[in-house]
Order: structure tokens, then sequence, then C-alpha cells
């Protein structure tokens, strides 16, 4: 356990993207920044960028069972 001194001086908190743990960090250290780590980022980008593709596929596909 941390003492409320030492939690005051964490600067950076790494996490990753879930958004419940953000007001429980603020909470326990008030004065750090939340930082997301870059695998959950890439993650993130690339599940975007999979759903896109697909999307953009079917809308293709449909367009061209129907000519």
């Amino acid at each position: 356990k941390y003492s409320r001194k030492q939690r005051l001086n964490v600067r950076y908190v790494v996490m990753d993207m879930n958004a419940h743990y953000g007001s429980w960090i603020k909470q326990v250290f008030p004065n750090a920044e939340i930082v997301t780590d870059r695998f959950h980022i890439v993650q993130h980008i690339n599940r975007t960028f999979n759903q896109l593709r697909c999307q953009i596929m079917k809308k293709y596909l449909n367009q061209s069972d129907s000519t």
C-alpha cells in the first residue's frame, strides 16, 4: 500500500483502454496523467480498419450481385 504522499507524486499511470479504471485511477493518483499503452491503441486501430474493410467489401459484393 502506498502512502498519500507517494500517490500524490505519481506522474503517469499506463493502462489499457478500459474506461472503468480511469475514474478510479484519478481518485487514487489525482496528479497522475493517464497514458494508454501502445499495444491497445494499435489493436483498436487495427480492429476499426478491419471492420471498415469488411463493410466496404460487403457493399461492393452486394452491388455486384444486383447487377
